[in-house]
């Protein structure tokens, strides 16, 4: 590592074999300027919006090939220490902050911009890494954070948001949306409940844009397992789901019609034994892709649910005004 000291010329620094920066400092003022490597033509480097509050007496400018970087700050022992400004080999990164022990500490800002990225991060840190509080803005993916950080990633409570189009509340890991959460779209639709590995998994409720509901198990960003889902034309389904999908036993209410199905499921059409209550009729049955394919008398139904479905009895045995006070109490 070179320690140059306090230039009270203009100096030179070669911070890579093709990129040349010159420092030059009076009395008052300090001036950076850097050469890119692609069109050669100097550009200056506004130190004035970093507040270093530092006179040329009390700057350290020191060139470190090793790190790639270009230190301009205070130094103790010869190390940073204090209030400094890291230049990296790409003149579009920056790294602004405190310094004790030649590392990062407290809090600092990070500023990166160039073709492929465009984002700054200002928070607390811990050597090479955000660690606490810490706010983070991605230009090129229109994306905010503010919240907790560990080892440079989102870890623990924190809000996401991504160009007024949504917003997260919530807990993260290693980066990820994952724990207790609520998202928000602009069209006024919301997810609320478990998240893991950034996607709902676990117990949660999604309101749809067009008023429709679903409260239950999700499973990898998919309704799976038991839930409630009731849409804005009445139509009310309690039961069980398998990817997205109607699947296993269930009970569905039309409310116009009161009308309402007991029974199975599969790929969200009826399937297997059920019983269809309507004008006060009860008709059972063996459906088949959605068709009825067998009629059969009470007795002979109730046979074959003792004999396979014992668990779900009970529901059979409902008529319509209790099936929709029971799912209406459940849905609440």
């Amino acid at each position: 590592m070179v320690n140059t000291g306090y230039p009270r010329r203009t100096d030179f620094y070669h911070c890579t074999p093709s990129r040349l920066c010159i420092v030059t400092c009076n009395k008052q003022h300090i001036h950076l300027f850097v050469r890119h490597a692609v069109n050669k033509e100097f550009s200056q480097i506004p130190l004035s919006e970093y507040n270093l509050n530092l006179s040329p007496e009390q700057l350290t400018i020191n060139l470190a090939p090793e790190e790639n970087c270009l230190y301009i700050g205070t130094k103790l022992n010869d190390k940073k220490d204090g209030i400094g400004l890291e230049i990296f080999n790409n003149v579009n990164a920056k790294y602004f902050g405190r310094f004790q022990n030649g590392k990062r500490v407290q809090y600092g800002k990070f500023t990166i911009s160039n073709d492929f990225q465009d984002y700054f991060f200002f928070g607390e840190i811990s050597g090479i890494y955000a660690k606490g509080f810490g706010w983070h803005r991605d230009k090129k993916k229109f994306k905010d954070y503010e919240g907790l950080w560990d080892n440079s990633m989102k870890n623990g409570i924190g809000i996401e948001k991504f160009n007024d189009i949504l917003e997260y509340k919530g807990t993260f890991k290693n980066g990820k949306r994952e724990g207790i959460g609520r998202c928000k779209w602009n069209d006024n639709s919301f997810y609320e409940g478990e998240w893991k590995n950034n996607t709902y998994d676990g117990y949660g409720i999604y309101r749809f844009y067009d008023g429709s509901e679903y409260k239950g198990q999700w499973k990898k960003g998919t309704f799976n397992g038991f839930g409630e889902f009731i849409n804005p034309e009445k139509k009310k389904y309690y039961g069980f789901f398998k990817h997205d999908k109607r699947d296993g036993f269930g009970i569905q209410i039309w409310f116009k019609e009161k009308k309402s199905f007991i029974g199975f499921w599969q790929n969200n059409t009826l399937h297997g034994l059920g019983k269809i209550i309507e004008n006060g009729n009860d008709r059972y049955g063996f459906w088949s892709q959605g068709n009825q394919t067998k009629q059969m008398q009470k007795k002979e139904f109730y046979e074959k649910i003792k004999a396979k479905k014992m668990q779900y009895i009970n529901y059979f045995k409902m008529d319509y005004e209790t099936l929709f006070n029971l799912i209406n109490e459940e849905f609440e």
